[in-house]
């Protein structure tokens, strides 16, 4: 198996000062020793934030560059996810530095109220002993330091794993419990392929709600509990997570691809114990057909929604009239473009007007499910209106 350090993070100076590559690497040895010096083999399976500070060695109060940033987990739930972070462009004294590295859960950190980014602490206590951050109850979960000295082109700084579990407690239960969900295909209605040919391991899945924001509704990454495919057998996502979802609950898709657009499948929030959540890929082909059909040139900001109604055997079904509880719906024709007042055989539908929260029913020879659906920001909403007792999608 490859094994992975946590690999650089670059910054670039703005007045030519010579800046280092910093290199994170997970501590293997001695105290506050983590599961693996491989990041692949950690998992971190909620959002953190991370505190990089430059400090003069005999002034520690003394800051030369500071940040602190939201770092979101990737598509594997593991500590590679450090690797994301992009450092602000900075000039950097050339003179001896201390580079200090801090990793907290998110309940470690305040927030600012009006731009909702991280606020870090001020300063952190290391050992002189370890070089790790010094055990007490503000430590946080990973840490480690070193020095800079001019001319240096890397600085390779170890993390302890001073308190590891903080972080994934932060959104995990203390009785353990998973969400998962299923990927299925817009196109064939089929799960996802999966193995190192299929489509499911080039697949970010994460669960959220929407919520609104200057009129209108949106879903970001911050606000979305990422979920990590179980095996290269089975489509199928899931983490170890309590989220607390007040009216609906929504399966975020987004395919690893330039220029791709995540689609949403929602469902109203169930009581209990929530059941295994239906989540949809669209192909970048199939958006850029419904788009052409539509006159559009390019992807609305504000969303849309895109819908079919289906029989039992989840095939698009013709001559059924879609009622929204809100807005309009226009109905696409594989061969005439978009018009009719009804479905023709592909089933399909599309709203660019119905609020999220939509409830969309469909009328014709047989009764169906309604499904909920709506705008949301910079994302496809995908709404399967079935028939009863049709194969769940």
């Amino acid at each position: 198996m490859r094994r992975a350090a946590l690999g650089a993070i670059a910054v670039t100076a703005a007045c030519g000062t010579p800046v280092p590559q910093l290199r994170l690497g997970l501590a293997g040895t001695a105290s506050q020793i983590c599961p693996s010096t491989d990041c692949m083999a950690v998992q971190m399976l909620c959002d953190a934030v991370m505190s990089i500070r430059m400090v003069d060695p005999s002034e520690p109060s003394k800051t030369y560059f500071s940040q602190c940033v939201r770092v979101q987990p990737d598509r594997k739930s593991d500590m590679c996810s450090l690797r994301s972070v992009d450092l602000d462009q900075s000039p950097v004294p050339v003179r001896n530095l201390d580079v200090q590295i801090a990793v907290y859960s998110l309940s470690q950190v305040a927030f600012d109220p009006r731009t909702n980014d991280p606020i870090c602490p001020d300063a952190i206590a290391f050992s002189t002993a370890t070089g790790y951050p010094v055990e007490q109850p503000s430590a946080p979960a990973l840490g480690g330091h070193t020095y800079y000295h001019p001319g240096d082109d890397t600085v390779d700084i170890t993390l302890g794993c001073t308190n590891l579990p903080a972080i994934n407690a932060a959104c995990v239960s203390e009785t353990p419990r998973s969400v998962a969900a299923t990927v299925v295909d817009f196109d064939t209605r089929l799960p996802v392929t999966v193995g190192p040919l299929g489509i499911a391991d080039h697949l970010w899945v994460s669960v959220g709600e929407p919520h609104m924001l200057d009129g209108g509704y949106v879903l970001n990454p911050r606000d979305a509990f990422p979920l990590r495919l179980d095996n290269e057998q089975v489509a199928r996502w899931s983490a170890p997570l309590s989220p607390a979802f007040s009216k609906y609950v929504c399966v975020d898709v987004v395919e690893d691809e330039a220029e791709a657009t995540p689609t949403l499948r929602c469902l109203p929030t169930p009581a209990g114990q929530l059941p295994e959540l239906p989540g949809m890929r669209l192909s970048r082909g199939t958006l850029q057909n419904v788009l052409k059909s539509l006159s559009l040139s390019e992807f609305p900001d504000e969303g849309i929604t895109i819908g079919m109604v289906v029989d039992t055997l989840a095939r698009g079904v013709s001559d059924y009239v879609v009622t929204p509880s809100a807005g309009t719906v226009t109905y696409l024709s594989a061969t005439q473009g978009p018009g009719g007042t009804k479905t023709d055989a592909s089933g399909i539908f599309v709203s660019r007007d119905a609020p999220f929260g939509t409830k969309f029913a469909a009328s014709g020879l047989n009764q169906t499910v309604p499904g909920v659906g709506g705008l949301v920001a910079g994302k496809v909403t995908i709404v399967i209106v079935p028939f009863v007792g049709a194969t769940a999608l």
